[in-house]
């Protein structure tokens, strides 16, 4: 019964790892085994197996340096997100409120992500609507912070948030 377990385990193994090696011995049920017949079977298998290893192994490590060095990182799923980019590229956006609606008021807005060379970038757009004529002008920027000034030309303008959009590395 023993070697009857043996022998299914080796063809079931063998089956699987056809692809990889060939086995050096077949067996016909009934028959005896002998035990050089047997060990050359699991010499053959255990090739195979060590083999299937190796490969797993170089995949692996392919799919590890791939993964370090992509550099792909991004944050997409709030309407505040950034992208970083391969090179070191990176795209930051989101939607912003100022704190009144009248001209010349200041916001801040603070990055997802802060850049971590500089930026080289930013705009804002307001949300339009019928009484929306502000106009938003970059005052200051850092590696974390963007400061926006509105600017309202008429009186009935009452929008208060905007768009804002930043590139940096």
């Amino acid at each position: 019964m023993k070697r009857l377990a043996i022998a299914v385990l080796c063809f079931i193994t063998a089956s699987i790892v056809t692809a990889q090696v060939t086995v050096p011995n077949t067996f016909t049920p009934g028959t005896s085994i002998s035990a050089s017949a047997m060990n050359a079977n699991f010499t053959a298998l255990l090739s195979a197996i060590n083999s299937m290893q190796t490969t797993i192994a170089t995949q692996a490590a392919q799919i590890a340096a791939l993964q370090s060095t992509s550099n792909l990182d991004s944050s997409l799923a709030s309407p505040n997100g950034y992208l970083n980019l391969h090179g070191g590229l990176a795209l930051q956006w989101g939607t912003a409120s100022a704190s009144s609606a009248g001209h010349g008021t200041l916001t801040t807005i603070t990055f997802p992500t802060g850049f971590a060379n500089a930026v080289v970038y930013a705009n804002a757009t307001p949300n339009f609507n019928v009484t929306t004529q502000s106009i938003w002008y970059l005052i200051s920027t850092t590696k974390t912070t963007a400061t926006f000034q509105r600017s309202n030309n008429n009186n009935y303008d009452t929008g208060t948030t905007f768009k804002w959009l930043a590139v940096g590395y």
